[in-house]
Formats: C-alpha cells, sequence, structure tokens
C-alpha cells in the first residue's frame, strides 16, 4: 500500500538533476537530467528490453571470440537512449542520438557480410538524415524560443 501511494504521489513529480562539469569564466559545461513519470517508465521498460537481450545473447553468441566488444557495443547502445531519455538539453541529445547511430551501425555490421555492411551503410545514411533535420530544427526554433528552459520556468505545467 505504500509503494502505491509513492507511486500515485510521483506521477505528478518532476525531479530535475543539474551537473555542472566545467566552469571557466563565462563558459559553464553542465549536465541536466529531468526525472518524470513517463521517463522513468521508458527506463525501467528499456531496462526490461535490454536485459532480456543481454539473456538472450548469453546463449546466442556464448562461443563467439568477440563477445566482449558485442557487449560493450550493447552497453553503449543503452547509454546512448538514457541520454535520449533523460536529458534535455541539445547537446546530449546530439550525443545521445549520435551514439545511437554509431553503435547501431557497428551491431548491424557485427557479423561482417555483403548485406549486413550494405544495411548498416543504409543505417548510416538515415541517421545522418535525422541529424540534418535535427539541425534544422534547432535554427527554426532559434528564433522563436529561449533556449534557457529552466530559467524561464520553461516547466510552468508541472508540479514543483
Amino acid at each position: 500500500m505504500v509503494v502505491s501511494l509513492f507511486f500515485l504521489n510521483f506521477l505528478d513529480r518532476v525531479f530535475i538533476l543539474e551537473w555542472e562539469v566545467y566552469s571557466v569564466s563565462l563558459i559553464d559545461v553542465g549536465a541536466t537530467f529531468i526525472f518524470d513519470f513517463y521517463s522513468i517508465l521508458f527506463f525501467f521498460t528499456l531496462m526490461l528490453v535490454c536485459s532480456i537481450i543481454f539473456l538472450f545473447s548469453q546463449f546466442y553468441i556464448d562461443a563467439e571470440k568477440n563477445l566482449k566488444r558485442f557487449v560493450v557495443l550493447l552497453v553503449s547502445f543503452v547509454v546512448s537512449i538514457i541520454f535520449l531519455i533523460f536529458s534535455p538539453r541539445l547537446l546530449f541529445l546530439l550525443v545521445g542520438w549520435d551514439g545511437l547511430g554509431i553503435t547501431s551501425y557497428f551491431l548491424i555490421v557485427f557479423y561482417i557480410n555483403y548485406s549486413r555492411s550494405v544495411a548498416g551503410i543504409l543505417t548510416f545514411l538515415v541517421n545522418r538524415l535525422g541529424d540534418v533535420f535535427f539541425f534544422l530544427s534547432i535554427c527554426c526554433l532559434s528564433f522563436i524560443i529561449d533556449w534557457k528552459f529552466l530559467e524561464n520556468n520553461f516547466f510552468f505545467f508541472f508540479h514543483f
């Protein structure tokens, strides 16, 4: 009963974690992560799917000589998705998007043959197309809104 009460109380809460990585005079490089109900729900769904993939890969490619490389690629794929889930900053969204594209390319061409390399190149090109639209949306939005989300009460519809 207590867990369900906390769960219902969590539905209308937003937690913001801000971490300053580097600061010199006017340049502040930091990481901001926003935790709300939907991002946490998507995170647990991601972890469920990834744990099933890791469990399946133990039995499927157990005798593979490049098993460590495969596990590193899967972990980097998951970390890229986590950046996409929790980060409101455009820099980390771009890092997550490009990390997702690069690791998906390497996961597709893990077993090297002609059809997989063609599919990997197609994945790479679609990811670059996504980058073009990502940058175009940044350019279009820069004329409309101010990028200081947290300072300008951008999250006015959330309950703090």
